[in-house]
C-alpha cells in the first residue's frame, strides 16, 4: 500500500521513474547508515520500492549520471573561482540552472548531468573555500546528495528545488556540467591545479601552472592529423580533452575545429558539428593549466604501447582445443605456394634465375591472374631492389612486354635503394612507406645479403635480429616479407648462413639450374604440402635500344613441365664438380663457342692450392674426372676435347 500522504515517497517514485537511483536515509539525517549503501545493487531503482520510502532520500550520482557543485562559503568560493578565471555567478544565474537549497545563507548546490559516456569523477573537496565537486569516491563508488523534500536535520525544514526560470529549468533535465568545470575538476584531481592559488599581492610559486601559460608546440596540420589517427574517439573524456588540446594548439582557429570534427566522425556516438562548435566556443574560458598538444603526443604514445601490449598478450591467450581446431584454414596469396604469413625465403645459386622467378610470381599477384593454374589473390606488392637496379628496370619492361600489360596498371611499387636491416631506422622507414601508400600484401627484399651489410650470416645474434625486424615489418603493415637469398657453397645444404632462417620461414623455395633448365622446389611449407616442383626456362627478349643503337635485352620466364628436368640425384657431387661448373660459368657466361677442356681445368686448378705434403700434384686428374662425371650426368655437352655449357642468359641471378 502506497502512502499518498508522504511527500518523500511520492517524490521518490517520480525520481526513480525519471531514471535516478536513490539512497534511503534515516529521517533527521543527511547520510545513509546501511552497510554497502554506495554499491549499485543497494540503490533503489524500482518505483514500487521507492513509493514505500518513509525517511529522507539521497541521489546516487554515479548510478544516475549526475554530479553537484556544492558551495558552503559563497563569498570565498566566488573569489577562488575568479582566481581561476571563472565567473561563478554565471553558473548560479544561468537560465537552466538547477539548484538544491537547504534554506541556509551563503550556500548553494548546483546539480549537473554528466556528459554522455563520461565516467564518474572522484570527489574533490576544498575545505578552506567551501567548494566540493561531488560524484563518486576514489574507487568509483557513488556519493550522494539529499533530495527534496527530505528534512534537513539542523533547520528541520524540507530541502527544495530552486530555478531562475521555472518555465525553462526543471530537475528532470539538469544542464550538462560545463566543459570548463570538468577541466578544472580534472586538473584538481591530477594535481596540475593547486587547491590554494596565490592571493592578490603574493608572489606566485615558481611551480604554479598559472604563473605562465604553456605555448603551443607549432605542430602542422599533417602532424596533428597523424597523432589523432592513433587516438580513439570513443571515450568521452579523451574526446573532450582532444578538443581542448586542439583548441590550445591552434589558438581556437577553425582549422582546429575541423581537425576535431573529422576525427570525431569515427566515433559511434558522434553528435555532429553543431555540438562540437558549441563546446569549442567554451574552451579556454576556464581556469587551470591548459590541456596542450603535449598531452596529445603522450596519448598517442600510450595508444601505440597499448596496441603493442594487446597484440603481445593476444598471442599467448590460451584457446580451448575445440575452438583452435575449428579455426579457419590458412589463406593464400598463391594457392599452395605463398601463404598469407609472416616470412618467406627464395634461395638459389648465382645465375639460377631466382629474381626472374620471383618477378614472374609477383606479376601474377599484381594482375590477379592464375599462376601455373593455381588460384591467385590479387594484391599490392612492394619490391625492394637493393642491388642491380638497372637490370631490374629492364626485367620489369620485359615482363610487361611478355604479358601484354602496362606497368602503370599494376599495383607494384619499387624501392630502388639498399636499406640497412642491421638497425631499426630503415625497416621503420619502410614500414611507414608501406602505410603511406595504403599498405601492401607482399614485401620482397632482393637480396638478404644486400640489406645486411657487415652481418655474419652464420651468427644467430646478427640474423636473429634481422629476422625480428622482418617480422616487425609484417606486424606493422600486414605484408608478408619474402627474402631473396643465396644458397651456400654446397647447394645440397640449402640457403646460405644461419639455419634459423629456415626455421623462421613459413615457406622456403629452392631455385636450381641444370643448363637452360631451371626449377623451383617448395622445400618447406608450414601450412601446406611441400615438395611441389615448378620447371621454368629463361627466354631472352629485346627490351629497347641504347644511345648507340645497341640492343638492351633481358629475360622472361617460360613455364615448362618439371618432369622434363634432370632428377634430384644429378646435382653436382663434391668440391671438384662444383669448381668445374663455376669455371665454366666464368669462361662461357653467354653460352657461345665451346670452351676447351684444358682451359676449364687450368682455371679450376688455380682455385685449389697444392699441398706438397700430400705427394704428387693430382689436381688436374681430379678436375678431368669431375668433367667426365658431369658430362655423363647431362650437365653439359663434351665433344672433341671441348665443353659447351647450356645457354645461360647474361645477368640471370
Amino acid at each position: 500500500m502506497h502512502d499518498i500522504t508522504n511527500p518523500v515517497a511520492q517524490a521518490a517514485r517520480e525520481y526513480v521513474a525519471a531514471g535516478w537511483a536513490l539512497v534511503p536515509i534515516p529521517r533527521g539525517s543527511k547520510g545513509p547508515n546501511t552497510k554497502g549503501w554506495n554499491q549499485r545493487g543497494r540503490c533503489v531503482t524500482d518505483p514500487e520500492v521507492a513509493a514505500r520510502l518513509a525517511g529522507n532520500i539521497g541521489l546516487a550520482h554515479a548510478q544516475s549520471g549526475t554530479c553537484v557543485l556544492d558551495l558552503d562559503k559563497l563569498l570565498k568560493a566566488r573569489a577562488w573561482f575568479k582566481d581561476h578565471a571563472i565567473d561563478l555567478d554565471a553558473y548560479l544565474e544561468a537560465i537552466d540552472a538547477v539548484r538544491i537549497s537547504s534554506g541556509r545563507e551563503d550556500r548553494a548546490k548546483l546539480l549537473y548531468a554528466l556528459p554522455a559516456g563520461c565516467s564518474p569523477l572522484a570527489t574533490v573537496k576544498l575545505d578552506d573555500v567551501g567548494i566540493e565537486f561531488r560524484c563518486a569516491d576514489s574507487k568509483g563508488l557513488t556519493v550522494q546528495d539529499v533530495l527534496p523534500p527530505s528534512i534537513h536535520p539542523d533547520t528541520q525544514q524540507p530541502y527544495r528545488w530552486e530555478y531562475n526560470e521555472p518555465l525553462v529549468a526543471h530537475w528532470t533535465q539538469p544542464p550538462e556540467i560545463p566543459v570548463e568545470l570538468v577541466g578544472l575538476w580534472r586538473n584538481l584531481l591530477n594535481g596540475s591545479v593547486k587547491r590554494d592559488p596565490p592571493r592578490a599581492g603574493e608572489a606566485p610559486d615558481a611551480d604554479d601552472p598559472f604563473a605562465s601559460l604553456e605555448p603551443p608546440l607549432g605542430l602542422s596540420h599533417d602532424e596533428l592529423n597523424a597523432v589523432l589517427k592513433e587516438i580513439s574517439a570513443s571515450e568521452y573524456d579523451t574526446w573532450l580533452r582532444v578538443g581542448m588540446a586542439l583548441h590550445h594548439e591552434t589558438g581556437g582557429e577553425p582549422r582546429g575545429l575541423d581537425l576535431w570534427n573529422e576525427w570525431s566522425e569515427n566515433a559511434d556516438n558522434y553528435a555532429g558539428l553543431p555540438d562540437l562548435t558549441h563546446r569549442w566556443e567554451g574552451f579556454g574560458q576556464g581556469g587551470g593549466a591548459p590541456i596542450t598538444a603535449r598531452w596529445l603526443l603522450k596519448m598517442a604514445k600510450v595508444a601505440r604501447e597499448k596496441v603493442k601490449q594487446d597484440a603481445q598478450r593476444s598471442r599467448f591467450t590460451p584457446v580451448p582445443a575445440h575452438e583452435f581446431a575449428a579455426g579457419n584454414p590458412p589463406n593464400w596469396i598463391v594457392k599452395g605456394v605463398l601463404p598469407q604469413a609472416e616470412l618467406g625465403v627464395v634461395y638459389g645459386g648465382s645465375g639460377d634465375g631466382k629474381t626472374f622467378f620471383v618477378l614472374d610470381l609477383v606479376g601474377a599477384i599484381c594482375r590477379g591472374a592464375a599462376w601455373r593454374g593455381l588460384a591467385v589473390q590479387q594484391g599490392r606488392v612492394v619490391y625492394v631492389c637493393a642491388e642491380g637496379i638497372g637490370g631490374f628496370r629492364s626485367r620489369l619492361r620485359a615482363y610487361a612486354q611478355q604479358q601484354a600489360c602496362t606497368l602503370i596498371d599494376l599495383p607494384l611499387f619499387v624501392v630502388g635503394d639498399s636499406p640497412n636491416f642491421m638497425a631499426d631506422d630503415d625497416p621503420d622507414a619502410i614500414a611507414q612507406g608501406l602505410l603511406d601508400i595504403g599498405g601492401a600484401d607482399l614485401l620482397v627484399i632482393d637480396t638478404l645479403a644486400a640489406v645486411t651489410p657487415g652481418a655474419n650470416e652464420n651468427a644467430g645474434e646478427d640474423m636473429g635480429a634481422v629476422l625480428a625486424r622482418c617480422k616487425a615489418l609484417h606486424a606493422a603493415t600486414g605484408a608478408m616479407v619474402l627474402l631473396i637469398h643465396h644458397s651456400g657453397k654446397d647447394a645440397l645444404r640449402g640457403a646460405r648462413g644461419w639455419s634459423g632462417l629456415r626455421a623462421a620461414a613459413d615457406v622456403e623455395i629452392e631455385i636450381s639450374r641444370l643448363g637452360d633448365d631451371r626449377k623451383a622446389r617448395i622445400s618447406k611449407l608450414k601450412d601446406g604440402e611441400d615438395g611441389a616442383v615448378f620447371g621454368f626456362q629463361l627466354r631472352p627478349v629485346l627490351v629497347s635500344f641504347g644511345e648507340d643503337g645497341e640492343e638492351i635485352t633481358s629475360c622472361v620466364v617460360d613455364h615448362v613441365e618439371a618432369s622434363a628436368l634432370p632428377a634430384e640425384g644429378m646435382q653436382p657431387r663434391g668440391k671438384w664438380e662444383r669448381l668445374i661448373l663455376d669455371a665454366l660459368q666464368e669462361l662461357q657466361p653467354l653460352g657461345g663457342d665451346p670452351v676447351s677442356v684444358p682451359a676449364v681445368i687450368d682455371l679450376a686448378v688455380t682455385k685449389v692450392a697444392h699441398d706438397p705434403d700430400q705427394g704428387r700434384d693430382r689436381r688436374r686428374e681430379c678436375a678431368k674426372r669431375a668433367i667426365d662425371s658431369l658430362a655423363s650426368d647431362g650437365h653439359f655437352e663434351l665433344a672433341e676435347n671441348a665443353i659447351r655449357l647450356c645457354h645461360t642468359p647474361h645477368g640471370a641471378t
